[in-house]
């Protein structure tokens, strides 16, 4: 596993032999909209680098509530385009709170990707669905 970026809100890492891209988030609060988007550029950067066909999204510790205006300008800067995807599943473990859920599942939809993407509350079970 390559460890490629890490910060005080994430950790991004790459496997690169199973194709797959891990994101850790552990926000305490203080990760704002501008950081995320920083952030999720540098994720961005990753993928185009390593090209990982699969994603899990630890998203647990994740606390930042993503507006409808910041769904809209992930779906429109960091997702990839329908025909021009990279990643093809997408596997997010979230927190047992369903306005987590509810947030991360709108921010999909405005990407167009909702077909390639699963919600867990535990990590394993994610892999099992990517088959990593």
């Amino acid at each position: 596993m390559l460890e490629c970026h890490k910060d005080e809100w994430v950790v991004f890492s790459i496997d690169e032999q199973k194709s797959v891209l891990y994101a850790i988030w552990h926000d305490d609060g203080t990760l704002t909209a501008q950081k995320y988007k920083e952030q999720l550029k540098i994720a961005k950067a990753i993928v185009q680098q390593y090209k990982p066909t699969k994603s899990i999204n630890d998203a647990r510790k994740f606390s930042l509530s993503i507006s409808p205006a910041l769904q809209t300008w992930i779906g429109e800067n960091i997702f990839q385009k329908k025909g021009e995807e990279i990643i093809k599943k997408y596997a997010f473990v979230v927190a047992n709170s369903i306005f987590a859920q509810i947030s991360l599942e709108q921010m999909m939809e405005e990407s167009e990707r909702t077909d390639v993407s699963q919600y867990f509350d535990d990590i394993e079970a994610a892999k099992l669905w990517l088959d990593i």
